[in-house]
């Protein structure tokens, strides 16, 4: 039995790495995009960009890691019924419980996992990542207002 939930993790595990990497990878780029968006309001480092990215990461671990799991799940118990590795399992006497327990105990894993993203982590990015924008949106603001004044009273230097 030990086995049997080894192999059966062991292909769950190696299906929703090949599906999360490629999924979280495309979620980045089009993150990314976003992010580069942000530069035609307010000027960004990288340092700040990244920053921004991890305030954002949140959002992307809880759209993909579902349905990665999901997907996971439904072509690992395909495999196991293409190869009639299913029907020796029955064979053997042992229940589709057995099948169910197994793939649950990922489950309750991944949905305490997203648990504590929806619930502590999410607001909180989302929070920082909105006053950090407006933090460099003012910060840009004045300092354009501090040179436009400088450029008016002729107290700054014009080229």
């Amino acid at each position: 039995m030990n086995r049997l939930k080894k192999y059966i993790i062991s292909n769950l595990s190696a299906l929703f790495i090949s599906i999360f990497l490629p999924l979280f990878a495309i979620a980045s780029v089009i993150l990314f995009i976003k992010l580069a968006t942000y530069t035609a309001v307010i000027q960004l480092s990288v340092w700040e960009m990244t920053k921004l990215y991890i305030f954002r990461l949140p959002e992307i671990l809880f759209y993909t890691l579902p349905i990665t799991f999901i997907i996971a799940s439904a072509l690992s118990l395909l495999k196991l019924s293409n190869d009639n590795e299913i029907v020796v399992i029955f064979a053997l006497g042992i229940k589709p419980s057995f099948i169910i327990k197994t793939l649950l105990k990922p489950a309750i894993l991944l949905s305490m996992v997203l648990m504590l993203d929806f619930l502590i982590l999410f607001p909180h990015a989302t929070v920082l990542s909105a006053n950090f924008v407006s933090y460099k949106k003012v910060r840009q603001s004045s300092t354009s207002q501090r040179v436009n004044l400088e450029i008016v009273l002729g107290t700054g230097s014009c080229i």
